[in-house]
This record gives structure tokens, C-alpha cells and sequence, in this order.
């Protein structure tokens, strides 16, 4: 493949080398956060492209610009709480981190950065997500409740079992709910006096969901490392797709663009797929401990990942980027031993800048 004349395709040899090529003219620091002091157990990107958003265990809610990492980050909250979730809402003008058995929701460019309290779970809050309309959070009390912004309550409905995961699908309007005793089920927010239905029930707790932007595919994480992508669109899902997974507990899964889906597990990994591709995945090793979150850009260019080792952890994978990047550092082209090292012995030796020697 030469990749002066590269396609869109996906080439997990080309894109990891690539990534580790720019590493080795990156400083050690320039693609790691550093501000908390604990797990970072949750991360979301706004839609806008401008912010990342993190929160963790050692009780801070903070938020990130973006295309500046090196500002300093804004503290929203910094107190004495574990925080488990966090997200934005579609329009990029509201944040919500759930504590416990509640969200604390923030308006983004306000006056000022006082939270507002929404209660009503019984027990932790384990995820959130947004509709245009809603907050939507899910609990160990086996109860789902869809929040008006404003703060009532419009319904609060009850599962059979814990709920460990939510995913919200803007093209259909749809959220997918995640229980601990394998269900997957959907609920449509265009109706809400329908009760979820079910779409598919494992033996392993569902730990982590995503929709992809069409809302014609379902990403489902399970605590035994596997990874299953459902078509959602039919009467009766299909299982269209069986990932590898991981070695362990997989902790967040993202659709980017396309096909294009990240996966992140307890194994310390963070895995970069293309569905419906014979390609192996990008597999990503910058973690010291689990990781624990992840978020991508809405262009799918870059993806970030939280871990245990109280690091946020930033990659680019987009090919062509990263390619524009590396030349613009580069002097020369690679040696054959080089290009061996990074690209692998499978792969023709070729220049990446013609003009260089």
C-alpha cells in the first residue's frame, strides 16, 4: 500500500505504525492528562468538537479544551464523591456527572458554574447519556429515569435486573439499556409510555453500549471481554458481527465514523476495529492499569481513553492526518530497518515523502 496514494480503507498495520512514528517525534507528555488524582471512570467529547469532559473517584468533574491540551484544565467540581458518569448533551450546551444517586448538571458558558442537583435514584448511578430533550441515567436500583433539562421527571421506569449501560441513538431516537443479567433492550423516546423491548439476552453483564450514527447498529461490551455488534433495525435483531474483544472486562465501546468502532477493557487496551473488515484491529498499550472510560471526536479523528493509572490518554488515528503530521517532522525517509520495525517485515518497503531521501 502506498500511502502518498492511500484510500479510506482500513489497515491496522499502516495506521498503527503510523501512530508510533508520530510517538517517537512526540514529547513523552504532549498526548497525556494529568489532572486527576484517582480513576478517571468516565469520559465524553461534545459534539461541537470543543471540549472533553472527565470525571473519576477522586471526586472531580473537569473539563478539557480541545486542540489546546496543554491549557489548564477547568475544575468544575472537586470534592469528596466518586463520579461514575459523565456526558454532554447534543447541542454541546449542557453537562451532567452522576455522584452516587445523583446528577450534578452544569450550563456550559453561563454565569457562573453551579451545579444543579437532579435526584431520584435509589441506588449509584452507573450511566448517562443525552437526547435533545432528556437526560437519561441508569442505576444499580434496576430503574431507568428520562429527566426533562429542566429538572422534572417524566418517567422512571423499572427492569428486572441492574442496569450497567446506556447508548443513545440520535437517528431513530432510541436509547439502548444494558443489564447486569445480559438483556439488551431498546426504548424509543418518540413514545414513552412503551415498555423497553428486549433485543437480545446473553449470559454475561452487559458492561458498556454504543449506536453508530445511522442507528442501524448496536455495539454491545460484556464483562467476560466480548464484543457483539447487533443490527437493530429488524423485527428480531441479528448478531451481524463477533468481535475478538478482550481479555477481560470491557469497560467502553464508541462508534466513530462509518464502521469505524473503539473498544477499551480492564486487559489495560485500548482496541481500534473496523466492522465487517478481515482486518485485525489497532491495539493500543499506553496504559499502565485498566482503562476505564473513553471518548471519541465527532469527526473521528482522535480518541481518548481514562484509565486506573490516573492518566487521560489521547490518540490519533486518523491515517491521513498523521501522515501530513509526520512529514512535516521528518527529514528523511525511513531505512529499510526502520520501516521493518515500525511497518513490519510483511509490508514493501516504499518511501512515505518522495521528495526526501
Amino acid at each position: 500500500m502506498n500511502i502518498d496514494n492511500r484510500n479510506d480503507s482500513f489497515n491496522n498495520d499502516i495506521i498503527r505504525a503510523l501512530y508510533e512514528a508520530n510517538k517517537a517525534f512526540t514529547s513523552r507528555t504532549e498526548n497525556i492528562l494529568t489532572a486527576h488524582t484517582g480513576e478517571v471512570k468516565a469520559l465524553a467529547a461534545s459534539l461541537d468538537g470543543k471540549y472533553i469532559a472527565s470525571a473519576g473517584n477522586d471526586g472531580k468533574v473537569i473539563l478539557w479544551t480541545l486542540g489546546d491540551v496543554k491549557s489548564v484544565p477547568f475544575i468544575l467540581k472537586d470534592g469528596k464523591n466518586d463520579f461514575s458518569a459523565v456526558a454532554f448533551s447534543p447541542d454541546s450546551k449542557w453537562l451532567a456527572a452522576s455522584t452516587q444517586n445523583s446528577i450534578n448538571l452544569w450550563k456550559l458558558g453561563g454565569p457562573d458554574f453551579k451545579p444543579i442537583e437532579i435526584s431520584g435514584h435509589r441506588n449509584k448511578i452507573t450511566s448517562l447519556v443525552f437526547s435533545n430533550d432528556y437526560i437519561i441515567s441508569g442505576g444499580l436500583d434496576s430503574n431507568v429515569m428520562i429527566t426533562k433539562l429542566q429538572g422534572k421527571t417524566s418517567k422512571s421506569i423499572s427492569l428486572d435486573a441492574r442496569v450497567l449501560a446506556l447508548a443513545y441513538g440520535s437517528k431513530k431516537n432510541k436509547i439502548a439499556i444494558g443489564t447486569d443479567d445480559g438483556g439488551v433492550y431498546t426504548l424509543n423516546l418518540n413514545d414513552l409510555d412503551k415498555t423497553p423491548e428486549l433485543l437480545i439476552k446473553n449470559s454475561s453483564q452487559v458492561t458498556s453500549l454504543s449506536f453508530n450514527s445511522a442507528g442501524t447498529l448496536i455495539a454491545a461490551g460484556y464483562d467476560d471481554g466480548s464484543l457483539n455488534v447487533y443490527y437493530s433495525t429488524f423485527q428480531k435483531p441479528q448478531l451481524e458481527e463477533k468481535l475478538g474483544g478482550h481479555k477481560s472486562t470491557i469497560s467502553a465501546v464508541v462508534f466513530g465514523k462509518g464502521n469505524q468502532l473503539a473498544s477499551a477493557g480492564f486487559d489495560t487496551k485500548v482496541k481500534l476495529w473496523r466492522c465487517f473488515s478481515s482486518n485485525p484491529p489497532v491495539e493500543f498499550n499506553e496504559h499502565e492499569k485498566w482503562v476505564m472510560s473513553m471518548a471519541m471526536n465527532p469527526n473521528g479523528k482522535r480518541l481518548y481513553s481514562g484509565g486506573r493509572d490516573k492518566t487521560i490518554r489521547i490518540y490519533d488515528i486518523d491515517q491521513n492526518e498523521m501522515v501530513e503530521r509526520l512529514r512535516k517532522k521528518v527529514t528523511r525517509n525511513f531505512t529499510r530497518k526502520e520501516w521493518a520495525y515500525y511497518m513490519g517485515d510483511d509490508t514493501p518497503y516504499q518511501k512515505v515523502v518522495e521528495s526526501l531521501p
